[in-house]
């Protein structure tokens, strides 16, 4: 028996929340007479904004060759596109395995692939003294 009465409470309890809920719901203001929100306008015809690129830093004109060998951190950063990293990954290598037999040897040093050997490839000497400069 008291079963019987506990869901009967629980059942009046739920009839009695969605009453209640239906009566709110219902005297809510309609959509339409809630104010409108600004929709803006798409142009399907209009071309799409672009953002700006930023233009690649230009590349530096550089004149002779620098020993590959020789030259120190500072020097090697003269190179278009090696910066301090680079310049100290040449340097670092060069210290672990002694000297470049060959050009294409630069290669096994980090950030230097096939595409940027071929590019410093005409400043680079493995012997002589170093002559590279920035053009005037």
């Amino acid at each position: 028996m008291i079963r019987t009465l506990h869901r009967s409470a629980i059942a009046v309890a739920l009839c009695a929340f969605l009453v209640s809920s239906i009566a709110v719901l219902s005297s809510a203001p309609s959509a339409e007479a809630a104010p409108k929100a600004r929709v803006a306008k798409v142009d399907k015809e209009a071309p799409k904004r672009k953002r700006a690129k930023k233009a690649p830093p230009k590349a530096r004109e550089v004149e002779g060759k620098i020993n590959l060998n020789k030259a120190d951190a500072e020097q090697l950063q003269v190179l278009p596109g090696v910066g301090k990293i680079k310049a100290a990954r040449i340097v670092a290598w060069r210290d672990k395995h002694g000297s470049f037999k060959r050009i294409k040897d630069l290669r096994r040093v980090k950030g230097f692939g096939k595409k940027t050997v071929d590019k410093l490839e005409v400043h680079l000497a493995l012997a002589g003294p170093t002559t590279l400069r920035l053009k005037k």
